[in-house]
């Protein structure tokens, strides 16, 4: 047996020094040839070990499924899975953000900035798990959050699911979901827990919970707060081969104390007012309150902005926009939506929002680095965005919007964006032309009650930018200093080419009336009009690509690197060793005769 295995031993080091032997008798270019195709083989081993993730726990593979319904959503930028994006609902009357405390606003506030020391959100947990992975949505095109929670129990996976969101009709209701999956063999239990409420006083008993009410002092008022949730139970059982959803609704009001009114009774007051707003939230069906908030969301959604992703470093993208403009409107009020605001506050809000006059004068708020699109680390900071935001908006035209709500908040964004003003019986947009070098669009925008505008930012096989409109009723557009006869314009969508004036004038002009813009070229006084120039490729490249080389990806480049300089390494060693070679050949002194002879 021994000598059988000496044998094999022995024999295997015989083809290795076989194989070194054939190796050393090999030519200099097949041995520089198998050591980079080594190399290299090396190299393509290494980027694969890094750039592979590490083994995933069972946990977080379930968080991965869950999150893969998402993934178009979240490349499209109406939804937010990073951390990037601070986690807030709202709905103008009060929000929560991701610290979990209630926050209301006074009415010298443009924000939700005041502190309550309110703390509604609910908290899950599962035990006896061997791992753990959390995630979180924000749904900007619905006004939701969404906590996700996955344990691994055994061989299977379970999953909690937190859906939070404050009313968007309803602005005392903050509603939570809990849904919770078991698809194991034997019964689970789930842990719930909240956070007590610093500073308030428990109020009146209702069934299995009770109330609460403040006074706080903010923006020198007093403030009076009453709250009430839902009895939250300590842990709940889920059977096996079950998933259980559970609804948890709370509502909040406040209202500031006046000199002359009674503390006591104005606190009792709001405290029976929303105890009887409870009852009568607890009698709508869930399917109805939800499908109440998400309509009410997607109509504020209706003017939309798009902007071609761009890779480049630091580039304004989407999802921020989109996150930030999901703030702007969670901290606004919506009158014209609520279901409690009566027929002449409606009035009012519908005709301010017909006063967009010199709404949005100034240069286009896309312009980075600013502090409009701060990347906000905390609560705070996003708060402090927001009311930079809606100051910026107030003191460039768009006050009367901002007052309409919500909606007209969407309008002035919009505008913002785009550089677009109103400015008598005409929008102009004034966009910069050298900015134009990425596609963007606009999608109904309120020209007027009865019309909606549609503006797109696109690049023709030059590069050279040109736009495209369409309104839902009969409008006319011409381009800069309207030289051109105005065009007509319906549904069907209308190419504009981008000119440039000397000096700089808009770049586009839209009106319900051909006569106006007939009548506006004569006050257009401009030395030149040309037509803007086309964007450089490398400029188009960088915003595709992230870098100036084109459209091949970063690992060609690095592959192609490493393949010229084997080459060279290569092309060395045989120089290298022809002058060797030669170094090492004896002097012949009759052969070097004979050639001097022939030559």
């Amino acid at each position: 047996m021994f000598s059988s295995l000496r044998r094999g031993h022995c024999e295997r080091w015989e083809e290795v020094a076989d194989l070194r032997k054939r190796l050393r008798q090999a030519s200099i270019p097949r041995r520089v040839a198998i050591a980079a195709l080594c190399f290299l083989l090396l190299v393509y081993i290494l980027i694969s070990f890094f750039s592979s993730s590490s083994t995933l726990s069972s946990a977080h593979t379930c968080i991965e499924d869950r999150l893969r319904q998402w993934k178009m959503l979240g490349e499209n930028a109406q939804i937010s899975t990073s951390n990037a994006h601070i986690i807030f609902v709202g709905n103008g009357f009060f929000g929560v953000g991701g610290d979990g405390e209630l926050r209301i606003r006074s009415e010298s506030s443009r924000v939700l900035s005041i502190l309550t020391s309110f703390f509604p959100l609910i908290t899950t947990s599962l035990s006896d798990y061997s791992s753990q992975s959390f995630a979180s949505v924000v749904d900007f095109r619905v006004g939701l959050f969404k906590k996700i929670q996955c344990y691994a129990l055994k061989d299977e996976c379970s999953c909690i699911t937190t859906t939070v969101y404050a009313h968007r009709t309803r602005p005392h209701v903050l509603v939570q979901d809990v849904q919770t999956t078991n698809p194991t063999s034997e019964a689970i239990r789930v842990e719930f827990s909240k956070k007590d409420p610093k500073h308030w006083t428990a109020g009146e008993k209702v069934g299995e919970t009770h109330s609460w009410w403040r006074f706080i002092e903010a923006d020198g008022v007093d403030i009076i707060m009453a709250a009430i949730c839902s009895l939250v139970p300590r842990s709940v059982s889920i059977e096996n081969k079950r998933e259980e959803s559970m609804r948890f609704t709370c509502l909040f009001n406040y209202d500031v104390i006046a000199k002359e009114d009674d503390r006591n009774a104005k606190q009792q007051q709001l405290t029976q007012s929303i105890v009887k707003e409870f009852a009568d939230t607890l009698s709508i069906g869930a399917a109805s309150l939800d499908e109440e908030h998400t309509s009410a969301w997607r109509l504020l959604n209706r003017v939309s902005f798009g902007i071609s992703k761009s890779l480049a470093p630091d580039a304004l993208n989407g999802d921020l926009i989109n996150a930030t403009r999901y703030a702007l409107l969670s901290n606004t009020r919506a009158p014209l939506l609520e279901h409690a605001s009566t027929g002449q506050q409606k009035k009012e809000a519908s005709t301010l929002l017909e006063r967009r006059n010199m709404c949005y004068t100034g240069h286009s708020t896309m312009l980075v680095p600013s502090r409009l699109w701060k990347v906000s680390k905390s609560v705070r900071e996003l708060i402090d965005t927001v009311d930079v935001w809606l100051l910026t908006l107030e003191k460039r035209g768009c006050a009367s919007l901002l007052k309409a709500g919500a909606v007209g908040v969407a309008d002035a964004f919009a505008l913002s964006l785009f550089a677009s003003k109103f400015s008598g019986e005409h929008l102009e947009v004034d966009m910069d032309p050298r900015d134009l070098h990425r596609e963007m669009t606009i999608e109904n925008l309120n020209f007027s009650s009865d019309t909606k505008l549609s503006i797109a930012v696109r690049l023709d096989s030059d590069n050279r930018p040109y736009f495209s409109v369409s309104a839902t009723s009969q409008m006319f557009v011409c381009d800069a200093a309207c030289l051109n006869a105005p065009l007509g314009l319906e549904s069907t969508k209308v190419h504009v080419p981008v000119k440039v004036t000397r000096p700089a004038t808009p770049i586009l002009y839209l009106s319900k009336s051909r006569q106006h813009l007939e009548q506006l070229r004569g006050t257009i006084h401009v030395i030149e009009v040309l037509e803007a120039p086309a964007h450089e490729q490398e400029l188009i490249a960088l915003h595709k690509h992230g870098h100036r080389l084109g459209g091949l990806p970063l690992a060609f480049w690095i592959m192609l690197g490493m393949l010229v300089l084997a080459f060279h390494l290569f092309l060395f060693k045989l120089l290298y060793s022809e002058w060797k070679k030669a170094d090492s050949t004896p002097y012949n002194y009759y052969l070097r005769q004979r050639y001097m002879r022939i030559h």
